[in-house]
C-alpha cells in the first residue's frame, strides 16, 4: 500500500471539507468516515482513522 505523504492527503482532507460533498465522521468512531456519495475513496486511499496532523 502505497500512501501519499501527508501534506498530500491534508490537501485532500481539505478539499473534500471545502467541496462541502464529503465530511468526516472521525468522531462518530465508525466504518464510514465520509457522509455522502463517495465516502470510500478516500477511506480506502490512505487507509487510516485518525485525522491529518495539523
Amino acid at each position: 500500500v502505497n500512501l501519499l505523504p501527508s501534506v498530500e492527503f491534508r490537501y485532500k482532507y481539505v478539499k473534500v471539507r471545502a467541496d462541502g460533498r464529503l465530511e468526516w465522521e472521525l468522531e462518530s468512531g465508525g466504518d464510514r468516515h465520509f457522509r455522502g456519495g463517495h465516502h470510500h475513496r478516500i477511506e480506502d486511499v490512505f487507509n487510516v482513522r485518525q485525522p491529518p496532523v495539523e
